[in-house]
């Protein structure tokens, strides 16, 4: 009885398995490359999500003033207490106010859609 090896096979098989690490390798570091990609994309939403959240505060705020002062001027409109000039730069004052509210809102909507989008789940679910 005899047993025959090739030594080609051995060697050959060595390079193969030596390929297959590098290339397992490669693999790892294309993976995290990939993730560090992600969590930047993510980092970034987020960011532009928590911006665009706190300026909606800020000018929410600002339009419940300018709204409050529309009121007050239209009330004394109304009693004859104030000029219809005042009365018309007060609404106009509101209208931009709503405007730029309306706006921060689309905005932040946005922003919220596009982090949640690559979350997979509600901004809500992870911050609360």
């Amino acid at each position: 009885v005899g047993i025959g090896v090739n030594p080609g096979t051995l060697i050959s098989s060595r390079a193969d398995r030596k390929a297959a690490e590098y290339e397992e390798q490669i693999a790892v570091q294309n993976l995290n490359t990939q993730k560090l990609a992600i969590r930047a994309e993510v980092l970034s939403r987020y960011h532009i999500y928590s911006h665009t959240l706190k300026t909606l505060q800020a000018v929410s705020e600002n339009y419940e003033t300018v709204n409050s002062t529309f009121i007050l001027v239209r009330e004394k409109f109304n009693n004859g207490e104030s000029d219809f000039e005042e009365f018309n730069t007060a609404q106009s004052a509101r209208t931009e106010a709503l405007k730029g509210k309306l706006s921060l809102e689309m905005e932040y909507a946005i922003a919220k859609a596009r982090l949640e989008e690559l979350i997979g789940i509600s901004v809500e679910t992870v911050l609360y």
